[in-house]
């Protein structure tokens, strides 16, 4: 597994439509053996002149897929300069071994904030074809982003789709891949700004997405009742093998020991 960690703090923002703002103030990429109880760490994931968040493997393991933002742009007091690109990094699963080389596949270094450039939530899908992701203005907490929208690159030819078909006039993110790679949910605000509803696409076998919909209710007023958001919906096969009983239990479990391994 990988994980990053995170000094997240909360801040207004700066204009007047004054909201909640969350970024991290410092944050690395760790990946983690589960089997062995070792931790791998590399400083091109770990570099103190930036910011890394949200790693993900690709299918095959062979790389991580993750977001990087120069460590400068907390300089800014309404953190238009916080932008993170998209990058990745080659992984040898066998060994351990983290790539020497960081590939940039879309880069907001010369953005200045005022187009959809910074990159958080990046997600595979299973068969290694596309990869989704999120894009606003700036920062890492696209939910309260009204402008934010997802966008999906073809990861063979580069080709990078703006799901004109998909996004709305409010937040669109957080989004889960299906098994088979033919359908993706996500969090969508676009009804009335407050709450994240769950939509589902469908992504045809030419990589062209359809008109998404809203999850299906027994009761055709339930979204106008419901005073709950949807976030971070997630796709899966089957029923999960674990409660919240479990997960508060493992908390109070003593934490077990691992070993960092630095290249």
């Amino acid at each position: 597994m990988f994980f990053s960690t995170n000094v997240i703090i909360p801040a207004f923002h700066a204009q007047a439509n004054k909201r909640l703002e969350v970024y991290d103030k410092q944050s690395d990429v760790y990946v983690a053996d589960l089997k062995t109880h070792r931790i791998f760490l590399s400083p091109l994931l770990a570099d103190t002149t930036k910011l890394e968040t949200f790693p993900t493997f690709s299918p095959d393991g062979r790389s991580i897929y993750y977001c990087v933002a120069n460590s400068s742009g907390l300089a800014s007091k309404n953190l238009h300069r916080l932008q993170y690109s998209l990058v990745r990094i080659g992984f040898d699963e066998k060994t351990g071994r983290i790539g020497n080389h960081v590939d940039t596949l879309v880069n907001a270094s010369h953005n200045d904030g005022s187009q959809k450039l910074s990159v958080c939530h990046p997600r595979v899908s299973p068969d290694g074809r596309y990869l989704l992701y999120t894009v606003a203005y700036y920062g890492t907490f696209p939910i309260w982003h009204p402008e934010a929208d997802l966008q999906m690159m073809d990861l063979r030819t580069g080709h990078i789709d703006t799901l004109a078909v998909v996004n709305s006039a409010k937040s669109d993110t957080y989004h889960s891949w299906s098994s088979n790679s033919r359908w993706f949910v996500f969090a969508s605000k676009r009804d009335d700004g407050l709450y994240g509803k769950p939509y589902f696409c469908y992504v045809d076998r030419l990589g062209h997405a359809h008109k998404p919909f809203v999850l299906p209710q027994q009761d055709p007023q339930f979204y106008d009742m419901n005073l709950k958001s949807f976030n971070v919906p997630e796709l899966g096969r089957g029923p999960l093998p674990f409660d919240a009983v479990d997960v508060q239990r493992a908390m109070k479990q003593e934490a077990v020991g691992f070993q960092l391994k630095r290249q």
